[in-house]
């Protein structure tokens, strides 16, 4: 596993070193972070990371939840509470029309919501889900 840590934005997160990187932080005041396999061709697979400021000082966990999940437009598998970084998060999993099943996992913690989304085909979701879980587990947040 390599490390990426970013002091900018205050994350670490351990990743296969078999997976590229494409950071373009630099570009703006949020963070945009992914990581995918370097042996899958088809760029289908990866696992972004975001770091953002809330739309609204003081917002909950409840509040940003309620405008992250969109029922109208994916088909929604799963919804529940769980832990990010060891803050208490939430994590939906559902799927889209382009034949896509996307993770994704969110805390808030002063002011920003730390993203990260695991998205493959919905043949190989499963195959690369445990990587993707590992990356997350490892995701800290270091400020």
């Amino acid at each position: 596993m390599v490390i990426y840590d970013n002091p900018k934005f205050g994350i670490r997160i351990q990743h296969p070193s078999d997976w590229g990187r494409l950071d373009l932080s630099f570009l703006q005041d949020s963070a945009d972070i992914d990581f995918y396999p370097l042996a899958d061709t088809s760029l289908a697979k990866s696992l972004k990371i975001q770091v953002n400021n809330l739309p609204f000082q003081n917002m909950t966990l409840e509040e940003y939840t309620s405008t992250q999940i969109n029922p109208t437009e994916e088909n929604l598998l799963e919804s529940n509470t769980t832990t990010l970084a060891g803050i208490p998060g939430y994590k939906i999993v559902f799927t889209n029309i382009a034949g896509l099943k996307t993770m994704q996992v969110w805390t808030i913690k002063d002011d920003k919501a730390y993203i990260i989304t695991y998205v493959a085909k919905e043949a190989d979701y499963q195959k690369d889900l445990q990587i993707a879980q590992k990356i997350i587990d490892s995701f800290e947040i270091t400020r």
